[in-house]
């Protein structure tokens, strides 16, 4: 098969793959990070806590950027979702990452005013405080949605590719006529 046909059929699998609901549930815990500019949700800016000198807008990107990059990352894996010796992995660091996620976050919004003060208002050098407390923050802020978007994006590829040798459960419209499913085992949006 030439490159761009494979090219072609990648993205067209990509595409299905996100209009289908575990894609856009996947698609939301991507989009989460910029929800802090309309509402806040998880604290960024706040006074001067929890960055100091490391503008929210940097690291609200660079936690896009990541996010993406594990979105593409997980999918070009695809061909090991139908595999059961990897679907049981894959369940398991679905939870792992979920779990990790939540110490993440617990970290992040929990642990600000102890390590302000320690870092910044009793250290003798606060500029290595601040640095050291950005940076922390920022890990832990990445950290959180990267999780999460593993965690949702594992769950929604195991439950859209179907496994190997097994017949997907009847997947049926509103009215009750069984959806098309694909040649390779994906379900397809019934519209």
């Amino acid at each position: 098969m030439e490159p761009e046909h494979t090219f072609l059929k990648d993205l067209r699998d990509f595409l299905q793959f996100l209009r289908s609901l575990w894609g856009v549930l996947a698609g939301i815990s991507v989009l989460f990070p910029l929800s802090n500019a309309f509402l806040a949700v998880i604290p960024v800016d706040d006074g001067g806590r929890p960055f100091q000198d490391l503008p929210p807008a940097v690291v609200s990107a660079v936690t896009m950027l990541t996010c993406i990059f594990l979105t593409f990352a997980t999918f070009s894996r695809r061909d090991r979702f139908t595999g059961p010796r990897y679907r049981g992995r894959y369940a398991r660091s679905a939870r792992i990452c979920f779990a990790g996620a939540l110490a993440a976050l617990a970290g992040y919004v929990l642990a600000p005013s102890g390590l302000y003060r320690v870092l910044i208002t009793e250290s003798p050098d606060s500029a290595i405080g601040i640095a050291l407390y950005d940076g922390l923050f920022a890990v832990l802020y990445v950290v959180t949605f990267a999780l999460l978007t593993r965690a949702f994006l594992l769950l929604a590829m195991l439950e859209y590719f179907a496994e190997a040798n097994t017949e997907p459960a009847a997947v049926t419209t509103a009215s009750g006529v069984p959806a098309p499913t694909a040649d390779d085992g994906q379900r397809q949006d019934a519209t």
